[in-house]
């Protein structure tokens, strides 16, 4: 039995509410912003499982913009529990990239 990198676990914790915060937003804004978010979520979690590496830094720079992206979107999301899942977890992304934590 394989197990998922961390890393993968917190882009799917991300995508996930960013998806549903995409559905329930009410302007074009935060539909486009948590699109943009859960299509580079997929794109760093799910991309090295299809064979599209990242280099390092370009790994560590698109954790960052998820990092930020997170944040903007939890302060325009009006669901409080679904921006917090989305901050989070693209902070926390962010830290492992870094080397901070991890």
């Amino acid at each position: 039995m394989s197990s998922i990198p961390l890393a993968m676990a917190l882009c799917i914790l991300q995508a996930v509410p960013s998806t549903i915060a995409l559905v329930r937003a009410k302007d074009q804004g935060t539909k486009v912003l948590c699109g943009v978010l859960a299509a580079l979520d997929l794109v760093v979690g799910v991309g090295p499982r299809l064979g599209l590496t990242l280099s390092g830094h370009l790994f560590e720079g698109a954790c960052i913009a998820l990092a930020v992206l997170g944040i903007v979107a939890a302060v325009r999301v009006v669901h409080g529990v679904l921006g917090t899942l989305i901050a989070t977890s693209g902070i926390l992304l962010a830290l492992i990239a870094l080397r901070i934590i991890g």
